[in-house]
Parts: C-alpha cells; sequence; structure tokens
C-alpha cells in the first residue's frame, strides 16, 4: 500500500472511532432498563438469625404441670409479669417475645412500698431455665436481702431486664430434668436426671414455681438437689420444704441447673 493509501486508511479508522464514540455517548444518555433488575426487584438477604449449637449448655427443660402460667402480653423483648411478695422476695414470670433464644435473664431494681418509698434494691436469684427458647417463660424472684419482710404492696420500680441473644462464648451452666415431682405433707419431693453425655457439677439448684388457677404466680421456691454432682446419665432427689406455709398450687413450674467442670 502507498503513503498515501495508509494515511487514508488511518483517517477513515479515527473517523469510525470518534463516530462510534459520539454515538456511545448519546446513548448514555437515555440507558435502557428493559430486563435489568432496580433495587426494588432485587431480592433482600435473609436475616440472620441465632441458632443454638448441639451442646449441653444450649438445653431448656422446664418441668409444668396443671394450669398455663398467666403472662403479659409478650412485645420484642423479655417481658415481666410480677407475683404478689413472699417474705423478701418479689416473684416473677418472664416470657421472650423476641423472636431468638435468649440466655442468663437478669432482673434488678429499686424495691419500693406502696407510697412509692425505696425499701431497699435488689436482684434476681434462682432463674429457671438459663435457655429460654421464642415464646416460651422463665421464672425467678429478686431477693430484698436477709431478714427483710417486705409489706404486701411492696413492687419493683421501673425494673431492669438484662438478657444474652443465643449464649455467650463461655456459657457453662447446664440445665438439667425434672423427672418427677409431687407433694407431701410438709413440701414437695422429686428426681431429676442429667440425660448428658457430661458430668454437671454443683451446687444442682432446683427451682419451683407455685400458680393459682388462674395461672398468677403466688411464690417461687428453691432449694438444692441431695448430692454435689451428676454424673452423666445419673439421677438425684430433691425436697423443698415449705416451713408450713401451704400455698394452693394449681399449676406448678420447676427447673434444674448445675455446672460444666471444664469451662
Amino acid at each position: 500500500m502507498s503513503r498515501m493509501g495508509r494515511r487514508l486508511a488511518a483517517t477513515v479508522a479515527v473517523a469510525a472511532l470518534v463516530t462510534a464514540s459520539c454515538t456511545d455517548d448519546d446513548n448514555s444518555t437515555e440507558p435502557e432498563t428493559g430486563g435489568q433488575n432496580t433495587a426494588e426487584d432485587q431480592a433482600s438477604p435473609d436475616e440472620e438469625t441465632v441458632e443454638l449449637p448441639d451442646e449441653p449448655a444450649a438445653s431448656s427443660f422446664l418441668y409444668a404441670e396443671g394450669v398455663e402460667p398467666a403472662v403479659g402480653e409478650a412485645d420484642d423483648d423479655v417481658t415481666v409479669t410480677w407475683g404478689d411478695p413472699v417474705d423478701a422476695k418479689v416473684p416473677f414470670l418472664a416470657v421472650n417475645g423476641t423472636e431468638e433464644p435468649v440466655s442468663r435473664v437478669e432482673v434488678s431494681g429499686t424495691v419500693v412500698d406502696g407510697q412509692g418509698e425505696t425499701i431497699t434494691s435488689g436482684a434476681s436469684q434462682s432463674v429457671q431455665p438459663n435457655v429460654v427458647e421464642p415464646g416460651e417463660v422463665a421464672f425467678g424472684f429478686v431477693y430484698a436481702g436477709a431478714g427483710k419482710q417486705l409489706p404486701d404492696d411492696a413492687a419493683v420500680d421501673s425494673p431492669n431486664v438484662d438478657y444474652r441473644t443465643g449464649l455467650g462464648d463461655f456459657e457453662n451452666i447446664i440445665a438439667l430434668e425434672i423427672e418427677k415431682l409431687e407433694r407431701v405433707s410438709d413440701g414437695f419431693t422429686g428426681s431429676l436426671t442429667n440425660p448428658h453425655e457430661l458430668d454437671v457439677d454443683g451446687p444442682i439448684d432446683v427451682t419451683l414455681a407455685c400458680l393459682n388457677g388462674d395461672g398468677e404466680l403466688l411464690d417461687v421456691l428453691g432449694t438444692f438437689a441431695d448430692r454435689d454432682s451428676v454424673e452423666a446419665g445419673g439421677t438425684a432427689t430433691f425436697t423443698v420444704d415449705l416451713f408450713g406455709d401451704e400455698p394452693d398450687c394449681d399449676g406448678l413450674l420447676a427447673g434444674s441447673s448445675g455446672y460444666d467442670p471444664n469451662v
């Protein structure tokens, strides 16, 4: 090809590039949207949910008989329903209104009388079970201190309700299963079992909730098992003394727990 021919070819090529560029610029002012997904059309990713690991600490055993517990309407939180004070205790039921399992429910606050005057402060004890599935109930009591005798109109003012979503990294509370519970002349007696493949150390806590015919909480009673630890697959007995008090329990809730010796 002659020098003139090469120049002509180069000129035509440059012109073609300029024309293509102009055409692209014109098209870019009105982009085609057909066949493309808009933000509304794109599916949002599924929300992550908490799944409990397959391990003993994730177990949630709650023994129940008789009437169902009467709890307040559950919102998107852990909601507390109170019973009347008994001695130094203010018993409560706690329902998990969230969409995730929770653990380590703790309730605390200032205890006041009917006129709003401060009596003392207190924190929860013996909350069972440790792991509470969505829609399920736990129970316990806020303890006002040794020697306190709370008036009938005492209440926990603006309580703090704390909990963990799922399990903590080093959870060591292990739920045990109540197998038998019966009323005797001066209290309750029963047995529990360790269904796990590890030994559970004590103290082995056993807690009972007594409900009236309307499912309202009358009292929460606690004791320890007759053994300091329960081997894998083993059993233990327990007795809850009423010390002369005889609540008319139309419903019962019960839970038990010990500790993982390896954590």
